[in-house]
């Protein structure tokens, strides 16, 4: 079994804290490129490789893929005003209920 703790760090000058089945990323918003969204999300990986300890993550049951799309649709909502406090910030979390991913794929077929 996986440990439970969690790691505060930066990366690309962003505010990374990532705890047991989380990564939140905050001002997630002002990252608007899918590469460089795959790319920090790959420094994040490598980061809770090195220093996590054994600590549960999504990168245990998520693909980045799946995390970039997230990272759109929530962006996409922030652009358009939605509940803008919450979605400047970026929760990747798992478990996720069975419909979720569906609405972020489709959420995220167009970048705003």
């Amino acid at each position: 079994m996986k440990k439970s703790k969690s790691l505060k760090f930066n990366v690309c000058n962003l505010v990374i804290t990532v705890s047991t089945n989380n990564i939140n990323i905050k001002c997630s918003y002002k990252v608007k490129d899918k590469d460089n969204m795959r790319r920090i999300l790959g420094l994040i990986k490598e980061y809770v490789d090195d220093y996590g300890d054994g600590i549960e993550t999504p990168f245990d049951h998520r693909s980045i893929n799946s995390m970039v799309r997230e990272w759109v649709a929530h962006n996409n909502a922030y652009k358009v005003n939605y509940k803008e406090h919450q979605t400047c910030n970026l929760d990747l979390n798992y478990p996720q209920k069975w419909y979720v991913p569906a609405v972020y794929w489709l959420l995220s077929l167009v970048e705003l």
